[in-house]
């Protein structure tokens, strides 16, 4: 197991949202090779949001208050 460098982790994590454990996982598991860890990030992430494709998002509210001056604080 080779040390895999901190710069790729942070680039990984800007370029795809997950986890750092799980970045720094596949990269031990692809052997620090960046282009082929980003395919399996990016195949879970296609995979997870399959998942969830069908839900319905039925709670929540928004509310916007906008200050006379035109200044908007939410």
């Amino acid at each position: 197991m080779s040390k895999i460098d901190i710069k790729l982790i942070k680039k990984l994590r800007e370029e795809t949202g997950v986890a750092i454990i799980r970045i720094r996982e596949v990269l031990e598991e692809v052997g620090g090779d960046e282009k082929k860890a980003l395919a399996i990030l990016k195949k879970e992430g296609f995979e997870k949001a399959a998942k969830r494709e069908g839900r319905a998002t039925g709670a929540g509210k928004i509310f916007v208050y906008s200050h006379h001056t035109g200044k908007i604080v939410g």
